[in-house]
Order: structure tokens, then sequence, then C-alpha cells
């Protein structure tokens, strides 16, 4: 038996557990899903800014390597390093020389990687000398001779004279390149505060240099693994050693709060809002239920809505359970309804083509398109000849086999859009298809009675043929216009039938074409196929 619960207990306690469980979804998703994806954007923004430093970082050097590549490539210095004559040294490697490349240091070896000369530039007092290389440099360049490449501008960071620097190294060659190489040219730009000044201004970050490298920090290339207001990474050589170590700090950083403001409101929300919704729920709800109620219990008595079934265990609401009776009750006239329209589908049941309601409306369209566009369209009917003889002398099984037969033959006929092929009625058929030529309208009438033809159903009782044939009556519209509004689609499949009844008069097995347009009526004009 059906237990019934007042609607307002089930609500009460609906809504209970919903807050709770509200509740503890909200932390639960707040723990497990929004507060790491917000750690990860911060995470993935600091990314972001610390690629965009790299990529500041990777233009000097490229900067730095095509000037080292201009000079290396220079036939001036191929000849110095050959012929070692000072006054190439005089004119090009002077204050205002190293000024305008903004470089602090320059050294030219030869192939045996033996130091020809070497220059080491104070900018602060302008004062270029040729110089020796203190114990760091012999050892960043020691490495930096690890790079030395015949093909391209190579470029690291290194330290010059205890400074900070990025290096570039090209091998010495003619400018035509039809010489062997000579030597490598090396160029040294300064990594000071004007350089990470102007990084700060391309990245809008504080970028502060530290006193010393530490092998124990990450290196900037490396992906960052947490948020941090600053980062402490470091520019490594290309041994992966640490040369140049930076404190990169982020401005308007904002670590994410697991129970930050508007945690707490959505949470006082989710307090609310069901106390608010249970409120309504008991004063707003169950009134519109019982006149819904009483409505549907209306509607079954006029027989407007259909029927469903109502289950009759379980726990039931007293209001719910007369509305689903209720609508169970229209259920049942809706079944009805829909099986009324089962039977007005448009396709015949036994061919499988349209059926006459479905040529209808193909009819209509048809007629709609050709007043707005200039088309050209037959209509043909159709009829198999002797067919009730046929009935009777093979039996209805084998004439249902013969209608299936011809239909599957007009629907191959009628492939493109809007073409149809229907049964019109018992042993007629219908086509409505594109005709745009004489020819093509001849061609359809050959290859439907060729298509007949090959079927070969024999007759037992045909005083035409021996086989099954078909007389066929055809209304073209040549060309559409204007002028069919002063006629309409009945006209034409009349026109059609007139033309069928006289290729059935001319002794069937023909078809009769008649052309419809705005001089008809004219002579329908009967064409007998020979078909056997």
């Amino acid at each position: 038996m059906a237990t019934s619960v007042s609607i307002n207990r089930l609500f009460f306690s609906l809504v209970t557990a919903y807050m709770a469980l509200l509740v503890a979804g909200l932390l639960g998703f707040r723990w497990y899903v929004s507060y790491p994806n917000e750690i990860a954007g911060v995470l993935r923004e600091q990314q972001q800014a610390i690629d965009s430093l790299n990529a500041a970082i990777t233009l000097s050097q490229q900067q730095l390597a095509t000037q080292t590549r201009d000079y290396a490539t220079w036939d001036d210095t191929w000849f110095y390093v050959q012929d070692r004559n000072n006054t190439y040294i005089e004119s090009n490697f002077v204050g205002d020389t190293f000024d305008s490349l903004n470089l602090i240091g320059a050294m030219i070896i030869d192939i045996d990687a033996h130091n020809i000369i070497s220059w080491h530039y104070d900018r602060e007092l302008n004062n270029l000398t040729l110089d020796t290389l203190d114990t760091d440099t012999e050892i960043s360049l020691a490495r930096s001779k690890q790079m030395l490449t015949k093909d391209v501008a190579v470029y690291d960071v290194a330290l010059l004279n205890k400074q900070p620097a990025l290096v570039s190294v090209s091998a010495i060659t003619r400018s035509d390149g039809t010489r062997a190489d000579k030597g490598w040219l090396f160029f040294w730009r300064p990594i000071d505060q004007s350089f990470l000044d102007n990084l700060s201004r391309i990245t809008r970050l504080e970028i502060h240099p530290l006193s010393h490298a530490q092998r124990n920090l990450q290196n900037i290339v490396n992906p960052l693994t947490k948020i941090k207001e600053s980062h402490q990474l470091c520019m490594h050589d290309r041994l992966g050693r640490p040369e140049v170590c930076m404190d990169i700090r982020f401005p308007n950083y904002h670590p994410p709060e697991f129970m930050g403001v508007s945690t707490w409101i959505m949470l006082g929300i989710l307090a609310v809002v069901p106390s608010l919704f249970f409120w309504l729920i008991m004063h707003l709800l169950i009134a519109p239920i019982r006149k819904a109620t009483l409505f549907l219990e209306s509607s079954v008595r006029t027989r407007s809505i259909r029927n469903l079934e109502v289950p009759e265990d379980g726990l039931q609401i007293r209001e719910i359970r007369r509305l689903l009776t209720a609508y169970n009750q229209l259920a049942s006239t809706v079944l009805e309804q829909k099986s009324a329209l089962q039977q007005l589908t448009r396709t015949d049941a036994l061919t499988g083509i349209a059926n006459r309601r479905a040529f209808d409306h193909a009819l209509e369209r048809a007629w709609f398109r050709m007043n707005r566009y200039q088309q050209s369209m037959a209509l043909m009917l159709i009829d198999i000849d002797h067919f009730k003889r046929f009935n009777d002398s093979a039996g209805h099984p084998a004439g249902d086999e013969v209608l299936r037969q011809v239909a599957e033959v007009l629907a191959n006929m009628a492939r493109r859009t809007d073409e149809v092929a229907a049964r019109f009625g018992g042993e007629e058929f219908a086509l409505i298809v594109y005709a745009h030529s004489t020819l093509e309208v001849e061609s359809l009438r050959r290859n439907l009675h060729e298509a007949i033809a090959n079927l070969a159903i024999r007759h037992p009782d045909s005083p035409t043929s021996e086989w099954i044939t078909v007389s066929a009556g055809i209304a073209w519209i040549r060309n559409s216009g204007e002028w069919l509004n002063k006629t309409n689609q009945e006209d034409w499949l009349a026109y059609t039938d007139m033309a069928l009844y006289k290729g059935k008069a001319n002794g069937r097995n023909n078809s009769v074409l008649t052309v419809f347009d705005q001089q008809h009526p004219l002579e329908p004009e009967a064409t007998r196929q020979n078909v056997t």
C-alpha cells in the first residue's frame, strides 16, 4: 500500500540535507578544484613573466651574436689575423666602438685558440686597455672556447674580470666565404644594472642582481614549481654552471586565499538561499500544484491530454500523487492521438515510396517553386496496364510484388533534390521530375518503358502484352513564369490525367506527352512503345 507524506515535512528534510551537502560540496570543490586552479593560474602568470624575461635575454644575446658575426666576417678582420696590421686595430677597436656596441671586452684568437689580442673597456672611465685576463675570465674563456664552431655565431654567459656579461663568439672568415677560417672573435656585453633595468621595463618585473652566483639556485630557463613573491634565479652557461644570479620580484603579488571574502560570502548565500527557497515552496508551490491538478483533471474530462501510468507503491506525496494521477489519465488521450497521426504518415506502407498525402504536398511545393523561379518540370501519372486482371489471375501477393518493383523503378527515376516518386492510388503512380529539354522528356519516357520491360514480369491475362506494361501521361511545363498565376496545380494534375487517359485509350503500353503552358490546351501527343 502506498505511503503518503506531507510535502511540508518532506521539503524541510530535503532542504536541510541540501544545505549540508552544498556546504560540504563547496568546501570540497574549493579544496580540490578551485583553490588549486587559482594557485596554478598565478604560477602560470609568473611563468609567463619569466618566459618573457628569458625571451628578452635571448634577444639581447642574438643581437650580440649578429654584431660579432658582422665583425668576424669582415675582410679587414681576416687580413688582420693573417698580417697582424695594427692599423686595423687602431682604426676599428677604439672607445667609441665599444660604446656604440655596448661592449666591455673583445678578443681575437687564432685558429689554434691562442690569444692574439684582447681588450677591456671601462665604460665609466671611458678607458680602453689591452688587457690580460684574470683567473675567473680565463676559466670562463676556457668554457667559451668549447662553443667554437665554423657555422654560426654562438652566445653564452660568462665573467669578464669578475663582471658578469653576455659573450658571443664567431669564426673569422672572408666575407665571401672563399678562404679558410683564421680564428675566432669574442665580444662581451655587460650584464649590469642598466641591462637589468631595461629588462625590468620590458617585463614589468623588479630585477636586482645578487652579489655572487649560488650553485643551489634554480636555472632561469627551468619551469617554476611554486608561487612566491620573489624568485632567485640564475643564468647558467652552456656547461650548466651559474654565472649571473638575480632576485626577481613580482609587483602586485596577491596569493590566493583558501577562505577569502568571496568564499565566506558564498557560504552565507548557501545558508540563506535554501531557507528562502523553503519558505517560497511552502507559500507559492503547493497552491499552484493544487490548481494545476484541478486543471489536469478537467483536461482529462475533455480528452485533450494523453495518459501515463502512476506507481502504486513507495513513498508518495499526496499533492504530487494527485497531479500524477491526472497526468496519467491525460496520457491515454495523447496516445490515442498519436495512433491516429501514425495513420497519416507520408510513406506508402506497401511500396516504401511517398503516399498520396506526401504527393499532394510535393505537388504544392513544386508549384510554389515554379511560381518563384523559372524552372522546367514534368508531372507524370503512370498506370499499370490490366492490373486487376493480373491480380485475378496471379493472386494479390504477386500483385503486391509488382507494385513494389514498379515503385522501385520510379524511385530510381526521381533521385534529384525535390523530385518525388509516389503511389497515387491503387495501381497508379506519380512522378514529379525536372525536365529541361525535349530530349530529356523523351529520355524520361523511353527510360520508363525500358525499365518496366527489364523487370520481365509475365502477365498471364493481358490483351496488350504477355509482360507487365504501363501507360503514362506527361504534362510538361517547359518554362514557368507569371502565367502560372492564372492557373494552379490542380489544372496541371488534371492535364496530366487527361494525357494518361488518352494513352490508355490509344491501346495502352504507351506514354502521351502534353505541353502545359500559357497557350494550352495543346493536343497531347501519343507515343506507342513497342515493348514485348
